[in-house]
C-alpha cells in the first residue's frame, strides 16, 4: 500500500509569496504617509480650538463689560499673537512647532474681525478668525 503524502507544491508556495508581496507593495505606502495626514489634522484641531476659544472669550469679555466688571475674564485680543492665549491654560506662548503670521492692519473697533494664518513645522497652514475685544 502506497502512502500519499499531503502538502503544498513548490509552485503553490511561490504563488502565495508573490501574492503577499503584491499586497504589501500596494498597502505599505498608504501607511508611510500617515504622518502628513496626522500633522494636517493636528493643525486643523489647533485652528478649530483657537476659533472656538475666540468665540467664548469674546462672549465672556463682552458680558463682563456690559455688567461693569472691572476684572474681566479671558484675554484682550488686539493682534494675532493673542490667539495663543485663547487655548489651553491662557498662556501667550505658541505650542511647540506652531507659529502665527501677523496681519498688516488689525482693526481697532471692538467686535471687528480679522484673519491670521497659523503654520506648523510641516508647512501646513490654516486660517483663524479673531475678534477685537479690549
Amino acid at each position: 500500500m502506497k502512502r500519499h503524502q499531503g502538502g503544498f507544491t513548490l509552485l503553490e508556495l511561490v504563488m502565495v509569496i508573490v501574492i503577499l508581496g503584491i499586497l504589501a507593495a500596494v498597502a505599505l505606502p498608504r501607511f508611510f504617509d500617515l504622518s502628513g495626514d496626522a500633522s494636517k489634522s493636528s493643525l486643523a484641531g489647533t485652528v478649530a480650538a483657537i476659533n472656538s476659544g475666540n468665540t467664548i472669550n469674546y462672549a465672556a469679555r463682552s458680558l463682563d463689560t456690559a455688567n461693569g466688571v472691572s476684572t474681566k475674564r479671558g484675554v484682550a485680543v488686539d493682534d494675532c499673537s493673542d490667539a495663543w492665549g485663547l487655548i489651553g491654560n491662557g498662556s501667550a506662548a505658541a505650542p511647540a512647532g506652531y507659529s502665527i503670521t501677523p496681519v498688516a492692519t488689525v482693526p481697532s473697533a471692538t467686535g471687528a474681525q480679522f484673519n491670521c494664518t497659523v503654520s506648523d513645522s510641516h508647512s501646513n497652514t490654516g486660517t483663524v478668525i479673531l475678534t477685537v475685544i479690549p
